[in-house]
């Protein structure tokens, strides 16, 4: 049921924490809200009025919208959580248990210029994350660079298992549509990036590279470019290491990119493409992906059919990179004010 005409209600329950709570109907219905859609801050016994829908999550009614009933004067919104408030919140969590007032300040120093105003939560989560990796996989933190298909050699299911212990998830096979040596049959495995080694793409000789990287004459297409071309294209195809792929970039006109189709295709990093999947019960399925976005929705509704009360949440992040949480559904309710969820933890199914 949606409904376009304003009910009335009274607010029954506020958990100021979580900013979310009940009000009930004037026939007795209860309906689920988030002070996000409230007009004035919630208190419990206030009367207000409402359009309300179905939830997404839980089953039953959320409200769309929430106003005071009357002419009633309403206190005026409360600032945002600070950034120590907010810090606080996610440690009731039991995350970033490492974090320390002596960590928090030496981040805050070298990252945010020693003013807290001026960073976010996340980017200070961040920050202590990407320094201990481990505590990162513990409190279920998954970071990757800019939207777009993931590399061909990044397994992100395989991460998300380990950040879901237990959860019955499909297994990355293989993609299929993603260029030269992306849809072989052999699984590809992550590639490190210590692996690579940077080499100035100036002094490559464009004829020798293709020579060594084409060992079945796939890449003959390519025949011609000089060295920035080729990285450029090579790169985007998951043929070159990530050093080479800021080589490139640096090297390749943009112009020159246009007027090349090869490398204009290959640097764009356009999908959609197909990922083979493995399901728990052996059966393999193709599914069409066209974002990072798109695996972590796999994950998300292998969760959901197995009844598992996890998700994968996605954070606010900046716009080079994304960034998400794995939590349990009640603790993503209860941090819904202290981080920045892309979609409301209530709103995701």
């Amino acid at each position: 049921m949606t409904t376009t005409e304003l009910l009335s209600g009274r607010i029954t329950s506020f958990q100021r924490e979580q900013a979310f709570g009940l009000i009930t109907l004037d026939d007795g219905t209860q309906v689920k809200f988030d002070a996000g859609i409230c007009t004035m801050v919630p208190e419990e016994g206030a009367a207000v009025r409402l359009r309300v829908g179905p939830a997404k999550w839980g089953g039953g009614l959320k409200a769309l919208f929430v106003e005071p009933a009357g002419n009633a004067i309403m206190p005026a919104a409360p600032p945002p959580p600070s950034l120590e408030d907010q810090l606080a919140a996610v440690q009731r969590e039991h995350l970033v248990a490492g974090l320390s007032e002596n960590v928090v300040s030496e981040i805050v120093a070298q990252r945010f210029g020693g003013a807290p105003a001026a960073g976010t939560i996340l980017e200070l989560l961040d920050t202590y994350w990407s320094g201990d990796p481990v505590r990162a996989r513990s409190d279920g933190y998954l970071r990757r660079g800019a939207g777009g298909l993931p590399e061909v050699g990044d397994d992100v299911l395989a991460e998300l298992a380990e950040l879901l212990p237990g959860a019955k998830l499909p297994r990355q096979v293989r993609w299929e549509g993603r260029g030269a040596g992306a849809g072989a049959d052999a699984e590809a495995a992550p590639r490190e990036q210590s692996e690579g080694s940077t080499v100035p793409y100036g002094k490559l000789d464009a004829s020798e590279l293709l020579g060594a990287l084409d060992t079945d004459g796939a890449l003959s297409a390519l025949d011609g470019l000089d060295a920035a071309k080729a990285l450029g294209a090579l790169n985007a195809l998951d043929a070159v290491g990530a050093s080479g792929a800021d080589e490139a970039a640096a090297g390749l006109p943009a112009e020159a990119a246009a007027d090349d189709p090869v490398a204009a295709a290959a640097t764009s990093g356009a999908g959609p493409a197909t990922l083979v999947v493995a399901d728990p019960d052996g059966r393999e399925r193709s599914l069409t992906i066209a974002s990072l976005d798109d695996v972590i929705e796999l994950a998300n509704a292998a969760l959901r059919r197995g009844g598992d009360g996890r998700r994968v949440y996605k954070l606010k992040s900046g716009t080079g990179w994304q960034a998400y949480l794995a939590l349990a559904s009640d603790r993503a309710h209860r941090l819904a004010r202290a981080l920045p969820f892309a979609t409301p933890p209530a709103d995701v199914a």
